[in-house]
């Protein structure tokens, strides 16, 4: 499986942390991929059928944490999905109360995580 012929458009790419040869891709989607260097996609991070559907809706930025144990999702609806990549699920939901998450970041030594929004507005979460 490889990304060519993908129609959602990229918002994120960055190197996975703990890794050479793997990059997390965020999509207009509601999958974030991570890929090998090669293209092709090792895992994705997704939300599934079992997830209250008024929660559903694209991402809009995507970032993993220092160590690369988390994945975390903004989405257009104002949630931050926060997926574990050894237990390949989705762990939590945050509802930021914003809307649209326009920007992500995790904190390089602490469990935190930066979310903004069209309002420009910075809010700090603990996931």
């Amino acid at each position: 499986m490889s990304l060519a012929g993908m129609e959602a458009s990229v918002h994120t790419v960055m190197q996975m942390p703990g890794s050479s040869e793997h990059i997390l891709i965020g999509t207009r989607s509601m999958t974030i991929y991570l890929i090998s260097c090669q293209g092709s996609v090792v895992k994705s991070y997704a939300l599934d059928s079992g997830l209250d559907k008024s929660v559903w809706s694209d991402m809009s930025c995507a970032c993993a944490s220092p160590r690369g144990k988390w994945v975390y999702g903004g989405s257009e609806g104002g949630n931050v999905f926060c997926f574990s990549t050894e237990e390949e699920c989705l762990k939590h939901t945050i509802n930021t109360g914003t809307g649209e998450v326009m920007g992500i970041s995790h904190h390089p030594h602490r469990n935190i995580v930066a979310t903004f929004g069209k309002d420009g507005i910075l809010k700090l979460w603990r996931p």
